[in-house]
This record gives structure tokens, C-alpha cells and sequence, in this order.
């Protein structure tokens, strides 16, 4: 840190060293960096740095304490069976066929971060009878991890959970919580499988309108 000056200035081989100064310097010290042993501070104001900037070392990356932070994904999507269709607004439809999922690809997740929940944004179509005996088969979606090799290994499923058609045909969420997936990039991708309701009381246009994905984040990602 730069000390503030101190209250009167000194002359060279006149001015005496005085036992208040001493005191400011040791002060002043116990809110400098120390850039050898690490040290903790809490300032009142922001640090603003100017000039040159800061460079980060080697492979050293900037650390925070653990925070949470949300990612809406980009919605890009594969489907397989031609029973799903883009919308306006980037929002799948599925347009007829019951039991063929697709797959949505999580290209937005903080590199080393921990992945802790997956929230699917959907809703149901038509007018289903009242739940339980309209309800269909409930859509539902697996997560999946993909090596580089194409290998995917399932890290947990959810399903819609509503409990009345009314709830069901509004826009509502299909959450997968409780994960603690260490997101590392230059390993793994990561995709949603969804899948649309189906079953007897199947009715078609029900809508994907989003996901968002849950992180605990302790350092800057690179990308």
C-alpha cells in the first residue's frame, strides 16, 4: 500500500524520529499485502488499480470465497426423433410424438466450477382433464456427462412434479438438484436428455422454454 503522509515533513539529519511516527508506520504496515506469506483485508473502499494493470502468474487464477452464480444455457439443441421444433424466442415445441427425446447441450457452465443444480423451464399444452386421472406420463430429462471419446455417463434424472393440470399447462420449473459436479471442460461436456409427457393422456406442443444451471464458483473461469 501507499502510506498516507504523515502530519508534518522531515529534514534530513535534523529530524528527529519520534515515537508517534513509529506508531503511524506500524499502523499503516498491518494494511499492506504481504506479498511473500499471503495476508486477508476487508477495505472500506474499492482497490482500484490503474497504470499498467495486474498480471496474473503461470497457471494461477484469480480465487473468490464460494458464490453461487446462474448460467442460462444457449438453448442449442439436437433432436433425433423430428418430433421437436424451434420456436421464436429459441423455445422447443414438441409437435407429435410422444417418448422422443432431445437433447440440449450445457455450453455455458464455469470451467473448475461445481455444477449443483439443473432447472428445465416447460410447459404443458392443451387442456388435459384434472389431475391425477388426466394426468399423462410426466415429461422428464436426464443429465449427462460426455467424455471426449463420445462415452456419456448419467448423473441424475428429474421429473415434472406438478400436481394439477392448471400448474402443468402454465410455464413452471423441472429441477435436478442436489449435484456436486466438478465441472472440468477440457474433459467433459455436459447435455440435458428430454423427454416429452407421453401415455394416454399425451397431448402434443408442450414447450421447453429454457434451462439454467446452478454453480458454486471459487475462482475466475477462463472461459
Amino acid at each position: 500500500m501507499a502510506f498516507p503522509l504523515y502530519g508534518s515533513a522531515f529534514t534530513d539529519d535534523v529530524t528527529a524520529i519520534s515515537q508517534a511516527f513509529l506508531h503511524f508506520v506500524r499502523a499503516s504496515m498491518a494494511a499492506m499485502i504481504d506479498g511473500a506469506l499471503g495476508s486477508k483485508h476487508s477495505p472500506t473502499q474499492p482497490i482500484e488499480i490503474g497504470g499498467s494493470g495486474i498480471k496474473i502468474a503461470n497457471d494461477t487464477r484469480i480465487a473468490y470465497n464460494t458464490r453461487a452464480v446462474s448460467r442460462k444455457q444457449s438453448m442449442r439443441a439436437f433432436d433425433f426423433g423430428g418430433d421437436w421444433v424451434v420456436r421464436p424466442g429459441l423455445v422447443w415445441r414438441n409437435s407429435g410424438g410422444a417418448l422422443n427425446p432431445f437433447w440440449i447441450s450445457l455450453n455455458k457452465l464455469p470451467d473448475r466450477g461445481t455444477l449443483t443444480s439443473v432447472t428445465v423451464r416447460y410447459r404443458g399444452a392443451g387442456t388435459h382433464a384434472p389431475f391425477p386421472g388426466g394426468a399423462p406420463t410426466m415429461p422428464s430429462f436426464e443429465l449427462w456427462r460426455i467424455d471426449g471419446d463420445g462415452v456419456a455417463t448419467s448423473l441424475g434424472t428429474a421429473t415434472d412434479t406438478s400436481s394439477t393440470a392448471a400448474i402443468y399447462e402454465a410455464d413452471h420449473p423441472i429441477t435436478l438438484s442436489g449435484l456436486s459436479e466438478a465441472i472440468t471442460k477440457a474433459s467433459y461436456r455436459y447435455a440435458i436428455e428430454f423427454a416429452s409427457e407421453s401415455g394416454g393422456n399425451f397431448i402434443a406442443n408442450g414447450e421447453v422454454k429454457g434451462v439454467t444451471c446452478l454453480c458454486a464458483v471459487t475462482e475466475q473461469p477462463e472461459f
